[in-house]
């Protein structure tokens, strides 16, 4: 995925994460959504991104972390 893509899905994520609050998941949902991630064939492993959305993933509760985002949704649908 090239850099513009990722940079555009992220801007598109993190402005309706703002316009909701900026809700916070659980460490639980956090865990789950990066089980899911990782067992996808979507998953970059060399990368540790998803190649779909272009997303980082990590079980971390961090701001640039997906997963870490409440009202996130996965872009095909897994979580």
């Amino acid at each position: 995925m090239n850099i513009f893509k990722k940079i555009r899905n992220f801007a598109v994520s993190f402005a309706k994460h703002t316009s909701k609050g900026m809700p916070k998941a659980s460490q639980f949902t956090i865990n789950s959504r990066h089980i899911i991630c990782l067992g996808c064939s979507s998953y970059d492993a060399e990368k540790k991104e998803c190649s779909e959305c272009g997303c980082s993933l990590s079980r971390k509760k961090e701001f640039m972390n997906k997963l870490a985002w409440q009202d996130q949704k996965c872009p095909l649908g897994k979580w």
